[in-house]
């Protein structure tokens, strides 16, 4: 008898994607809140499906963690269809051998050595390119060995390799984000200045997608395009990446798009 206040799981899916590691922690906390709010509840004859209509907000509030954050895994799960989303509502997706196959950039820290503090794990890092599918067996094969932390690492030759590839890999970023800009815009902005490259590539290292780049374009375009401030300034000389990619960036990635009644000023 299933206790009163449970939520009732698979064996198979407590086995073979749980205890086998194929979700992240973060991944985890994100479904098992999924879980709670679906198969928590009794539906007619059977189990629900699918959560209640919830935001992604309220979900990183409830399980305290950074909503810019939530936002990105939750798109990541959606994109590995993990999880499925219907008019607001989500639901696990149980079935594991459906999930896309990824490639994901994880960092790995060397073996502590001798000339290294004795407290503390400040290490040098680096980053090395696996594959994943739903099940650890399918990880790609330049994985080797085991570091003293549980993380894994290659030899020298696959480490250079991979550097290489992740650099190549931002500037192809660098140039699509500026190609979208561009675009939506129809400015002409280049993809290889200074101060471009600086800020892309800053909030890049901090971890953002295409995906957050081409929103906050979207949700500024919608704000500023055709525009004016109080003192006649035109918003839109403010649609560049200097602005748009700067350090107010995450504050414009968690911001909803405007109402086209908002209080702007249009130029008589």
């Amino acid at each position: 008898m299933i206790p009163k206040d449970s939520t009732p799981i698979k064996n198979k899916i407590l086995i073979e994607i749980l205890a086998k590691g194929l979700l992240s922690k973060d991944e985890m906390r994100i479904i098992f809140y999924i879980i709670r709010w679906s198969w928590g509840f009794n539906g007619i004859g059977r189990r629900q499906d699918w959560t209640k209509e919830v935001n992604i907000k309220k979900i990183a509030k409830d399980i305290n963690m950074d909503r810019s954050y939530c936002n990105r895994i939750i798109l990541r799960m959606l994109k590995e269809n993990k999880i499925k989303i219907k008019n607001g509502s989500y639901q696990f997706n149980e079935h594991f051998e459906g999930w896309v196959k990824i490639t994901q950039w994880v960092k790995v820290t060397h073996k502590k050595g001798k000339n290294y503090p004795k407290s503390g794990w400040k290490l040098p890092t680096k980053r090395v390119k696996i594959t994943q599918l739903g099940t650890p067996n399918n990880q790609g094969d330049s994985i080797k060995n085991k570091d003293v932390r549980g993380g894994e690492h290659t030899s020298k030759e696959t480490l250079k390799d991979n550097k290489e590839t992740l650099k190549g890999k931002k500037s192809d970023l660098r140039f699509e984000i500026i190609r979208y800009l561009n675009k939506i815009t129809g400015a002409h902005y280049k993809p290889n200045t200074p101060d471009t490259v600086k800020h892309i590539k800053a909030r890049l290292k901090e971890g953002f997608t295409l995906e957050d780049f081409k929103y906050v374009v979207d949700v500024k375009c919608a704000e500023w395009k055709g525009k004016f401030n109080k003192e006649g300034k035109n918003m839109e000389d403010f649609l560049r990446p200097i602005t748009l990619f700067g350090t107010k960036f995450e504050s414009y990635l968690n911001q909803p798009k405007p109402d086209p009644l908002q209080k702007y000023y249009k130029k008589e």
